[in-house]
């Protein structure tokens, strides 16, 4: 018997799936990506090519783009604009949980509220939500409100006192987002098991303290990247807002270029100070998501160690 004939077979791996019966001493390859690189070199290609022809253009002048970019009045611009996302972004989450848990809920009257609410301002585009809001007295010229079938009049104002252009502004924001927001809300809340809501409820618990100790705290983990990116389109739409007068950052960056005529280096000012400001919240998305996320680990570990001690 020949040497060939002896030499015993190459062991296999006993593995399962796709490397099942795969010889030891047999390594596999690593193919290359060329169309990999191939499609990285392109991109990098073409994002190369359009920053230099923005460097070098000579209709846009970088020194006036620098030197607008901590003009005062774009500062303040930039802070309404923050305002605007920040107030408008609490008050859609609360207006936006109120119609999750009327959609939710088992009461046919709240139901349909919730499906007519979402159905309306989901439908309507947030420029004539702004628009509307803007120009609200034009319908409703004075705001009065007094006492039913009585001659007691408690409030009786003109409307555009009561609600100037950035209170239109905030509402017409609230009304667009928390109809989203309630989506997302009830999205999450779904997502919790009902053995959960069931074990409160055994142990006594009310309906909300089940909800703000038990449903809401993990329905949270699944909120938190969507309603985060609803965040960025609520401050990204604020630059709607200077249609009905309110002085955000982009109505500052337009009066601006109204007298030195550099619009294209005044949209960039603009741009600029948007993409930091999206920026920030795309970190700070990220660190709850790790945050929520290591709670969530050690929550698991902390029911593995009980159910081993049991």
């Amino acid at each position: 018997m020949s040497d060939a004939t002896r030499r015993p077979a190459p062991e296999t791996v006993p593995a399962s799936g796709a490397t099942a019966g795969i010889p030891r001493d047999v390594s596999l390859a690593r193919q290359p990506h060329i169309g990999r690189w191939i499609t990285a070199i392109v991109i990098i290609a073409i994002v190369v090519w359009i920053v230099y022809s923005a460097a070098v253009n000579p209709n846009i002048s970088w020194e006036v783009v620098g030197h607008y970019l901590l003009n005062t009045n774009i500062l303040e611009g930039l802070l309404v604009t923050l305002e605007l996302a920040v107030i408008a972004q609490v008050l859609a989450l609360i207006v936006g949980l109120v119609i999750a848990f009327f959609r939710l809920s088992n009461n046919p009257v709240l139901q349909a509220f919730s499906v007519a609410y979402l159905w309306l301002f989901r439908s309507t585009p947030i420029l004539v939500l702004i628009l509307i809001a803007g120009n609200i007295a034009l319908f409703i010229p004075r705001i009065t409100i007094g006492v039913p079938f009585t001659d007691v009049v408690l409030i009786d104002a003109n409307t555009n006192s009561v609600i100037p252009a950035f209170v239109a502004a905030v509402i017409a924001l609230v009304l667009h987002d928390s109809a989203y927001d309630s989506e997302i809300i009830r999205s999450g809340i779904q997502s919790v098991d009902t053995g959960q809501q069931e074990a409160a409820s055994a142990l006594g618990l009310t309906w909300w303290q089940s909800q703000r100790k038990i449903v809401l705290p993990q329905a949270l983990r699944v909120m938190v990247p969507p309603l985060a990116n609803q965040f960025v389109t609520l401050l990204k739409s604020t630059a709607l807002v200077s249609v009905i007068g309110v002085t955000d950052l982009l109505t500052e960056a337009q009066n601006i270029s109204a007298n030195n005529l550099r619009t294209i280096e005044l949209l960039l000012v603009a741009t600029v100070w948007f993409l930091v400001v999206t920026s920030l919240a795309s970190v700070g998305q990220r660190y709850l998501e790790r945050r929520l996320g290591r709670g969530n680990a050690q929550q698991r570990r902390k029911t593995v160690v009980r159910a081993e001690q049991a």
